[in-house]
């Protein structure tokens, strides 16, 4: 029996408080199997928590953790990034 295969498996949770509306916290992964890898990589994974304020209408700056890693065909994970980031995001 083979474990059905998908394309990639993505979850965002996003919650902000209606009294303090500009700051919100977002929580984030990805999975993508081998059937959406190419190369040595049979496997991706990212997740990752983000804290942000809202400075205009669809866009924020934010401070964040995340974790990006690889499952290559060797058998060995590789651990492309892991620590902590900032950044300005822009939704629309």
């Amino acid at each position: 029996v083979h474990a059905p295969r998908i394309a990639e498996a993505p979850l965002q949770l996003e919650a902000r408080l209606p009294e303090f509306n500009r700051f919100g916290a977002t929580f984030y992964g990805y999975y993508g199997p081998s059937a959406t890898s190419f190369g040595e990589v049979r496997k991706y994974q990212e997740y990752g928590l983000d804290l942000d304020y809202a400075v205009i209408k669809g866009g924020s700056v934010y401070v964040g953790w995340r974790s990006i890693k690889e499952g290559l065909a060797s058998g060995n994970d590789l651990d492309v990034d892991q620590g902590a980031h900032i950044g300005f995001r822009l939704k629309f």
